[in-house]
């Protein structure tokens, strides 16, 4: 099946909201575009899911890692597009949102999902860093949804820092594409799949600076600290199934790019040591602090958004001890996306009934 055809789906659906003038309808067919859109890429991805040849073209890599997080996306997209039909329509009920709102949700939830997918999807590296980009861009106004002092303010420290950090990756993309004329071929510079064959060709300190450019510039929006103090905010301001999309996969998809780069940083340096060091001081930063701040929270989503943190922080300690870390920490990936979007949805019931978050 042609790849290109999810996204046209998905473009489709984001559409679809504002031409539709019924917020019942809008919340209806949101659900049924998002059954199709997850059926659609569990098809495409399944045959590489379960060990299948990868599928790469200058536009497309969908391998195992790949196709295991795009099915968690669309899994993920599924259960939130049936938590929100329920969770929106009862904050349209009672007057929390207008109509206008609603659409405006549920058009951008579907930009945000196919941002992800386009992220973890891609072979090349700039349409990746573009799509990751858009993953804010899209998300920030979802953020900012209720309009209240303290929602604006975490939308904007939400962009501020995950733009900047952004920025800081394309810095690093940038590197590794002027590395390659050491190379002499210059059609696939931008190329994932060719970065990683011709890793060893590439000049090592060029590739060092790339990817701490990388690490830093992503890692703002994995969470990782000290530039996590967006999430906490954004966790807690935002639609619980927004959370449960920034907790349980959005921030994998951002440790997924970082991956990325780690093998191509790994294979020209032929060891995986140097780059393990980043995974043990900012995964262990990332768990200590996060830990501690737990104590002291009473808000019950801002706790979560911590408990994010820290499992990220975790996760960094896996990818630090290749081979058997890294199977642990692509299982508790998996995991986590499962786990934490059920606990931000439990969350979410838990609002509506008390209408408080302490």
């Amino acid at each position: 099946m042609n790849i290109l055809i999810i996204f046209i789906v998905i473009a489709i659906a984001s559409l679809t909201p504002l031409a539709i003038k019924q917020e019942k309808t809008v919340r209806t067919s949101a659900s049924a575009f998002a059954t199709v859109t997850a059926l659609l890429v569990l098809w495409t991805v399944w045959p590489q899911l379960f060990g299948r040849a990868a599928v790469v073209t200058s536009w497309w890599l969908i391998d195992g890692f790949s196709a295991m997080m795009a099915s968690l996306v669309a899994i993920l997209f599924f259960a939130v597009a049936l938590v929100s039909h329920r969770y929106i329509g009862h904050e349209r009920h009672e007057g929390i949102i207008s109509d206008t709102e609603v659409r405006v949700y549920y058009s951008l939830l579907n930009l945000f999902v196919l941002s992800m997918l386009l992220t973890v999807m891609t072979n090349n590296t700039l349409v990746l860093w573009l799509a990751l980009e858009s993953t804010t861009l899209s998300s920030t106004f979802l953020v900012g949804l209720y309009r209240k002092k303290t929602s604006i303010e975490a939308a904007w420290k939400y962009v501020i820092i995950c733009s900047t950090g952004i920025t800081l990756g394309l810095i690093g993309i940038l590197l590794l594409g002027y590395g390659t004329n050491s190379i002499g071929n210059h059609t696939s510079i931008f190329l994932l799949s060719s970065l990683t064959a011709n890793a060893a060709l590439l000049p090592v300190k060029l590739v060092k600076l790339a990817f701490v450019f990388l690490f830093i510039g992503f890692g703002a929006k994995v969470g990782f600290v000290p530039t996590h103090t967006w999430l906490p905010d954004a966790h807690s301001n935002a639609p619980s199934p927004i959370s449960a999309l920034f907790s349980g996969i959005l921030l994998n998809v951002a440790l997924y790019a970082i991956i990325r780069f780690q093998l191509i940083t790994d294979r020209a340096l032929g060891s995986h040591t140097w780059t393990s060091t980043f995974y043990l001081i900012f995964g262990s930063m990332s768990v200590l602090l996060p830990a501690s701040l737990l104590l002291i929270q009473r808000n019950y989503k801002r706790m979560l958004a911590y408990s994010s943190i820290e499992h990220m922080g975790l996760i960094a300690f896996g990818l630090a001890v290749p081979p058997i870390g890294t199977i642990a920490a692509v299982m508790h990936m998996a995991g986590h996306t499962l786990v934490k979007s059920s606990l931000f949805f439990g969350a979410g019931e838990i609002l509506l009934r008390h209408k408080t978050t302490h």
